[in-house]
């Protein structure tokens, strides 16, 4: 299992997240039917009321609780937000020094101070489910247009006062050609406002294609262009769905609340997507895109 500890980064400008918030009104994925899949295809985006029942989503948490508070989180990565190095033993040192420091931390700060995990839906049947559940998976084969494969899982736990994930297309994390479909899919497990870190997102977007991204407080699309568009944020409820384009802008602000924000992310894309390189994806979105993690 890797353990990252992710860098500090500056605060970021309020105004970059002003946004008109709105709430999913598709009630559930029986009710995406070409009207809805052809507003995906206007929007990038498609968000659904009641995706997953409670009994889904309780679930799912619960999986995700037993990883954070776990000695053996039986997962790919594990990462956690820049503060933890304030409660590790060692002030400096090499990430495997810090690594090596953390059950030294009482494992109810390290669960709170948990950014991502990455690489757990084979080891737990609950967040697993969410992945394979059928009606979702319809959705997604219809929005690409042929059979389709899971290629990543993510649990996106943002802290209390948790960093932001600034403006990026996650196209630009992925070595697929510009031309292949990917579909993200971000499903709420606790109720998620503006105020926590709700996504947001630029309709339409995705249309005018890639756009330069820099390393700057992560691997972003500049602030000034982000500046000049309309904005929503994504209010949800736990159990909602946002199905959203891998070219459409999307970002979420700092989490100002002193509770924990609760999602699961899956990346889709169609069986005949054959990977590129890192060269080829970083001539496309930019030369500081080498090894970047999405």
């Amino acid at each position: 299992m890797r353990v990252i500890f992710e860098p500090p980064i500056a605060e970021h400008d309020p105004t970059l997240y002003e946004a008109k918030t709105v709430t999913p009104v598709i009630e559930g994925f029986a009710a995406v039917g070409d009207e809805e899949l052809q507003l995906y295809d206007r929007t990038g985006f498609l968000a659904i009321r009641n995706g997953f029942g409670s009994q889904a989503t309780d679930a799912a948490l619960c999986a995700l609780r037993t990883i954070l508070c776990s000695d053996d989180p039986r997962c790919e990565s594990i990462y956690f937000e820049s503060a933890i190095r304030d409660h590790l033993t060692l002030a400096s040192g090499s990430e495997r020094e810090w690594a090596d420091a953390l059950p030294k931390v009482p494992s109810a700060l390290r669960a709170s101070l948990v950014r991502k995990l990455m690489g757990f839906i084979t080891s737990y049947p609950a967040l697993g489910a969410l992945a394979e559940e059928p009606e979702l998976l319809r959705v997604i084969s219809q929005i690409i247009g042929e059979p389709i494969r899971c290629f990543q899982d993510m649990a996106l736990i943002k802290p209390p006062y948790g960093q932001e994930k600034p403006w990026h297309q996650d196209h630009a994390y992925f070595n697929f050609p510009l031309e292949a479909r990917v579909v993200g899919v971000w499903i709420a497990l606790t109720d998620v406002s503006p105020q926590m870190g709700c996504m947001h997102v630029v309709s339409g977007a995705h249309r005018a294609g890639p756009r330069p991204h820099f390393k700057r407080r992560d691997w972003q699309i500049c602030d000034s262009e982000m500046r000049t568009y309309p904005r929503l944020a994504i209010a949800m409820q736990a159990g909602d769905v946002l199905l959203f384009d891998g070219k459409l802008p999307h970002g979420t602000p700092t989490n100002r609340t002193d509770r924990q924000r609760f999602a699961v992310q899956f990346h889709f894309a169609g069986c005949s997507a054959i990977p590129t390189t890192d060269e080829d994806r970083m001539a496309i979105f930019g030369s500081e895109g080498k090894d970047v993690r999405c």
